[in-house]
């Protein structure tokens, strides 16, 4: 039995996880007059952009909406979590721009009525937790980009490193257990 470190870590691949997404987004650009898929469109535009900024499903919520009403691809937003008002910034990426003006109608929902649902439709449509798309962009950063934990934890608006460091090591000594022995 494999044991994580956290309920959350999924072990997803960034890169694997990214592709499945851009290819979840293109088969709703085709039914855009639907309604239904209009929103599922929404949701997927919430978790690519959480995938590809290492956010909360929270934040990227609030970053699209604001996106959606002041057409900005930087945007701040406070994060999740800490008391002491500290801001990320969140860049819409820009495979998802032009999807801006099919998306205007849900400019006015609540965060938390998006991040609640955007959080169901991962887990019942992708089979995926939501909080497994931020530690699959960690892990891209640490292994693939050779990023630091403390600029991970920059990134991502951690306080402490504890969280970071525990996963980051955790993740790396078990690849090289596995090159050793397998």
């Amino acid at each position: 039995m494999v044991v994580t470190p956290y309920a959350w870590d999924l072990g997803l691949n960034f890169k694997e996880i990214r592709i499945k997404l851009l290819q979840e987004i293109d088969k709703c650009r085709k039914y855009i007059n639907d309604k239904i898929y209009r929103k599922r469109l929404l949701y997927l535009v919430v978790l690519y952009t959480q995938l590809m900024n290492g956010s909360r499903v929270s934040e990227a919520s609030e970053a699209v909406l604001i996106w959606l009403k002041l057409s900005v691809r930087e945007i701040k937003v406070k994060v999740r979590k800490r008391k002491d008002n500290y801001e990320r910034l969140i860049i819409i990426p820009r495979e998802i721009i032009d999807l801006k003006q099919i998306l205007e109608d849900f400019k006015n929902v609540d965060v938390k009525t998006l991040t609640k649902r955007v959080k169901v439709f991962a887990c019942r449509t992708l089979n995926i937790n939501t909080h497994a798309l931020r530690y699959a962009w960690i892990t891209y950063m640490s292994k693939e980009k050779k990023l630091k934990p403390q600029e991970i934890a920059k990134l991502t608006g951690h306080k402490k490193l504890d969280y970071i460091m525990h996963y980051v090591e955790a993740k790396e000594v078990e690849d090289i257990l596995r090159e050793m022995l397998l």
